[in-house]
């Protein structure tokens, strides 16, 4: 069998936009919370520095006698809005001289980091919403418990929240706390272990998820679709020769444009995220 050489032909698109897809591609993977609340980037337009979107109010039921007729309704319809307010960037410089002397690849490793960043700034974002729009549960409790748990989730249940539609948001140190406390293991404790194989995927039917960037005492409940985010640029990239490092040196920027806020926050979305009162 001859030998064979793996061939770029054919290949389309230029580096910049390659580099491109793959920050994109590692903002879908690694933002966690992206694929958790809800996405309305359908609704944006161009040349506008928001996104507009319906928001539909509710029906009344009525009980129709037989061979009687109810009323038609219309149910009260607003315009929402998320302002695209987030431009971020990132600038770098290579040096042609230490790209070459380097068995690095200082090029795509800067653009993964770049994109990493990124993927921290945005969720960053969503964090921040969750604090600014929450609603603080009664207690005052700097350790999250299976207690404290059951008061937030009652709240939010009071609130009209749904628990198939609801995640727990907490921190590392929250984690921990539910974690080292033995009685979750126990079946006796709560019917059946609350913590199974010692991995906190659900707490009392909810999905958990664990993120870096939070205080030890910060935890959230919240309905997946009290925040929105919307993106009118996806993380980019784009470059050019930089001769002040070099004839190979290159000036690096990677930047996206996009909105974080609360949904219908006139209305019972802006009720739904229950926080720590610490």
């Amino acid at each position: 069998m001859a030998d064979e050489q793996i061939k770029k032909s054919g290949m389309t698109g230029t580096i910049g936009e390659h580099i491109s897809a793959m920050a994109q591609a590692i903002l879908r993977e690694e933002a966690v919370l992206s694929s958790v609340f809800r996405y309305i980037s359908a609704f944006r337009q161009k040349g506008v520095d928001r996104i507009s979107y319906p928001a539909i109010g509710k029906f009344t039921v009525n009980n129709r006698a037989h061979g009687g007729t109810t009323n038609r309704q219309a149910p009260a319809v607003t315009v929402e809005t998320l302002h695209l307010d987030q431009l971020a960037e990132i600038k770098y410089g290579i040096d042609g001289a230490s790209a070459i002397q380097s068995t690095l690849n200082w090029k795509l490793e800067c653009a993964k980091i770049a994109a990493q960043d990124h993927v921290d700034f945005f969720e960053s974002k969503l964090l921040a919403a969750l604090e600014t729009y929450g609603t603080p549960m009664d207690s005052v409790a700097a350790v999250f418990s299976p207690e404290v748990a059951v008061e937030m989730r009652k709240k939010y249940l009071d609130n009209k929240g749904k628990v198939a539609n609801a995640v727990w948001v907490i921190s590392t140190e929250c984690e921990a706390d539910i974690l080292s406390n033995s009685d979750v293991y126990k079946a006796q404790s709560y019917g059946s272990p609350l913590i199974k194989d010692g991995v906190l995927e659900k707490l009392y039917g909810i999905p958990v998820v664990v993120r870096l960037g939070l205080s030890g005492n910060q935890y959230y409940l919240a309905a997946k679709e009290a925040l929105i985010y919307g993106f009118q640029m996806s993380p980019a990239y784009a470059e050019q020769a930089d001769l002040n490092y070099g004839t190979s040196g290159v000036l690096c920027v990677m930047d996206q444009l996009f909105g974080v806020g609360a949904s219908y926050l006139s209305g019972d979305h802006s009720r739904l995220i229950i926080k720590d009162n610490n």
